[in-house]
C-alpha cells in the first residue's frame, strides 16, 4: 500500500490507502470503480453530443471523485469542494485541457505522471488505479482442477467441470457429476450483467453485477474433496452460503476463478 494526502478547500486533509499489489483490493471495489468509469464515458458522450461539455464540466469532477470513492471505499465524493483551483477558469468552470486530458489518458496518448509530485490530482489517481486494475494477467491452466486458498481453507474447481459446462464430454461421467452440472447451469442461468447503462443506474448495475459475479464463484467452487448435495434445494442453500463467504474475496484470486470458471471452457 502507499499513502497519499489530499487537502480539501477548508484546508482538512484526507489520507488515502492506495493498493500497489492486485490482492490487497476486493474484487467488489473493481466492479463499482467500472460501472463509474462507464458513467464518465456515458457523460463525455451526452456532453459532447449535446455541445454542453463546457457548461457541465464541474459534474465530471463529481464522477471522478465518485469513482476513486467507491475504489477506495473513502466519500470523496461527497467533500465536494474540492482545492482544485487549478482546474477551473475565473467563472468557476472546469478548464477544457482538463477534460481533454482524461480523453488522451484513455486513448494511451499521454505519457505517464510522477505520482508522488502529483498527489492532489485527482486525475491521475483515477489513472493510477485504472492501470493498476488493467495490469491483471490470467495464466490459463490445461488439465488441472483450479486450487486455491481462502479463508484458511482449500478450495477448487474440477477441471472436468470446467468442461462439462462448456460442452465438452468424456467417456465417463458419474451421475453425481452431472447432477452438479445441472446445478451448477440452473444457478447461473439467472445471471445478467449485459443490461443498458444509463447514468441513473450506477448502484443498480453495481449490485448486479457483483452479485453474478460472487454467484459464479460460489456455484463453480468447491472445498477440496467436497462431496457436494445433489438435490436442488440443498445445492441452493450451500451457494447462497458461500455467496457469503466470498463476499470480500480480492481482486486477483476473485479474477483468477472468474477466467478459470468461463473462459478455459473457451480455449
Amino acid at each position: 500500500m502507499r499513502q497519499i494526502t489530499i487537502t480539501d478547500s477548508f484546508d482538512q486533509q484526507h489520507t488515502l490507502d492506495l493498493p500497489d499489489q492486485l490482492d490487497e483490493f476486493k474484487l467488489s471495489s473493481k466492479i463499482a470503480f467500472d460501472v463509474c468509469a462507464e458513467d464518465i464515458a456515458l457523460w463525455l458522450k451526452e456532453s459532447l453530443e449535446n455541445e454542453t461539455l463546457e457548461r457541465d464540466g464541474n459534474f465530471y469532477l463529481y464522477l471522478l471523485c465518485k469513482a476513486i470513492s467507491e475504489f477506495l471505499d473513502y466519500p470523496l465524493h461527497k467533500i465536494i469542494r474540492f482545492d482544485v483551483k487549478d482546474l477551473m477558469n475565473e467563472d468557476g468552470s472546469l478548464k477544457t485541457h482538463v477534460l481533454q486530458q482524461h480523453v488522451d489518458d484513455l486513448q494511451g496518448k499521454s505519457e505517464d505522471i510522477d505520482f508522488d509530485s502529483a498527489e492532489s490530482a485527482l486525475n491521475t489517481i483515477y489513472f493510477y488505479i485504472k492501470k493498476l486494475i488493467d495490469s491483471y494477467e490470467f495464466q490459463f491452466r490445461k488439465e488441472d482442477n483450479y486450487t486455491f486458498e481462502w479463508k484458511g481453507k482449500t478450495w477448487e474447481i474440477p477441471y472436468a467441470t470446467m468442461n462439462l459446462l462448456g460442452g465438452k464430454s468424456f467417456s465417463k461421467v458419474s451421475v453425481a457429476q452431472s447432477v452438479n452440472i445441472l446445478n451448477i447451469k440452473k444457478n447461473l442461468a439467472d445471471i445478467n450483467s449485459s443490461k443498458k447503462r444509463t447514468l441513473g443506474d450506477t448502484e443498480e448495475i453495481m449490485n448486479v453485477r457483483f452479485t453474478g459475479a460472487i454467484k459464479i464463484i460460489s456455484c463453480t467452487t468447491k472445498l477440496k474433496d467436497e462431496e457436494l448435495p445433489l438435490d436442488d434445494i440443498p445445492f441452493q442453500n450451500l451457494v447462497k452460503n458461500r455467496m457469503t463467504e466470498f463476499q470480500d474475496i480480492n481482486y486477483k484470486l476473485g479474477m483468477d476463478i472468474l477466467f478459470f470458471s468461463i473462459l478455459s471452457t473457451k480455449n
